[in-house]
């Protein structure tokens, strides 16, 4: 029995689906620097351009703008997630907590995209949802190894270094002429997040829901183009 050759039907649909991965992978990655310098305000246009593409091109792989965001940002907590695992790898509990305090800021001071990743809509995506639930988590079990070895204070909570990192983090953006300026009040943070000499709080630790609340509140963004 005769066969059929495929070959010369399997190559064109085997090209065009690297063409389509390598413009997929060109979107994010201009995506990527865009948000990192800009924020989310920049447009999808801006972005089309830096890759190289049509915009129709980019809205068949990110059919939102959101989408892109989001992608964007998932990407981003691959390095938060990596900064958290060293951090709970290094043996003093203290210097494990002071290196993922020294990441977290930096990564949130050199990149806006992660400080703007407050936005209703982006929380509400459960795939960062579920980061954030995993990232709490291991914070948690980071303050709590230094909470037994009595080098953190007893009543500082996961939630409450989200908002620490995110203030100093984002606050940077109004220095640019001192990028190194967020190492002295992560300074300050530190000293006050010390057991020792440290004064009861009040009133208590947001809970996620006082998190999400304050985010949605963030004035709201206008629409790119």
């Amino acid at each position: 029995m005769a066969t059929v050759d495929t070959t010369t039907t399997a190559e064109p649909q085997r090209a065009l689906r690297a063409d389509a991965r390598r413009n997929r992978e060109r979107v994010l990655a201009a995506a990527s620097a865009a948000f990192a310098e800009e924020g989310f305000d920049v447009s999808v246009a801006e972005i089309a351009r830096r890759a190289g593409v049509g915009t129709g091109t980019l809205f068949r792989h990110f059919p939102t703008k959101l989408e892109l965001e989001v992608a964007v940002v998932l990407e981003r907590t691959q390095g938060m997630r990596v900064a958290l695992a060293d951090a709970l790898d290094e043996p003093d509990p203290w210097g494990g907590f002071v290196q993922l305090m020294e990441a977290a800021v930096e990564m949130t001071a050199c990149d806006r995209c992660l400080g703007d990743a407050v936005s209703e809509e982006m929380l509400a995506d459960p795939r960062l949802d579920q980061q954030r639930t995993q990232m709490l988590a291991g914070i948690e079990t980071l303050l709590q190894r230094g909470r037994s070895a009595g080098a953190i204070r007893p009543d500082i909570m996961a939630e409450d270094i989200f908002v620490l990192t995110s203030a100093i983090g984002s606050t940077m953006e109004r220095y640019r002429t001192r990028p190194d300026l967020w190492r002295r009040y992560l300074g300050v943070v530190l000293d006050g997040l010390r057991a020792e000499g440290a004064e009861p709080l009040f009133p208590g630790p947001p809970d996620m829901g006082v998190l999400d609340e304050g985010c949605s509140s963030s004035p709201a963004r206008p629409p790119a183009g």
